[in-house]
């Protein structure tokens, strides 16, 4: 038997700022649990303004199995940028990919945020926006000179090559692994930083 790939639409993701979030409501809960059992390959969400990945491993009947979250909500607004510059040292997974890069953010802000501001970004940085959190802390810098930092996902469903394609895009073209901020074992081996960044994963598993 073929098992076909699956991707899930939530309003809030899992995992955000490299953390888990929803731990203590029983329904979110409930549906992570739904999307394990049913070896869900992908799940996207938006509502944090920026985008974030994450490579999750989980227990199941047939043997470790692998999940990807993604955040999809770089296309506008003001961004999280709290994400990137309050990264914690020890996130819930090592293998995470964030845009825009920290040290980016802070160079955009030391350059363009008047001084009475600068007190957010330590703000961001030392105590990641507690206690109301990063991405509110984050709309004190809603830049409208480049650099810009919007992002999004373009999926490629390839039935002829059994497979799809997750491409990140920012506002100049698709982007490249030097562009965005990277943990673990996310870029694949035979990659350069001057690839572009891409998801691969399978469209149907081999029958056994």
């Amino acid at each position: 038997m073929r098992s076909n790939f699956k991707m899930v639409v939530l309003g809030h993701p899992f995992y955000v700022a490299g953390e888990t979030t929803g731990e203590d409501v029983p329904s979110f809960v409930e549906i992570h649990q739904t999307l394990q059992k049913h070896n869900v390959n992908v799940v996207m969400a938006g509502d944090t303004h920026d985008f974030e990945f994450y490579k999750m491993k989980y227990p199941s009947a047939a043997g470790e199995k692998e999940m990807f979250h993604f955040v999809n909500g770089g296309g506008g607004a003001y961004l999280s940028i709290g994400s990137s510059v309050g990264f914690p040292a020890d996130p819930i997974t090592p293998n995470y990919t964030l845009y825009p890069r920290a040290d980016e953010v802070t160079t955009k802000i030391n350059n363009e945020a008047p001084f009475w501001k600068k007190p957010f970004l330590i703000w961001l940085e030392r105590f990641k926006g507690w206690p109301f959190g990063q991405e509110m802390v984050s709309g004190a810098f809603d830049f409208n000179r480049a650099p810009f930092f919007q992002s999004f996902l373009e999926i490629k469903v390839e039935r002829s090559q059994n497979r799809v394609r997750l491409l990140l895009w920012g506002v100049n073209g698709q982007l490249r692994w030097r562009d965005v901020q990277l943990g673990g074992d996310v870029k694949p081996a035979d990659k350069s930083d001057d690839d572009f960044v891409e998801f691969i994963l399978p469209l149907a598993a081999a029958p056994q």
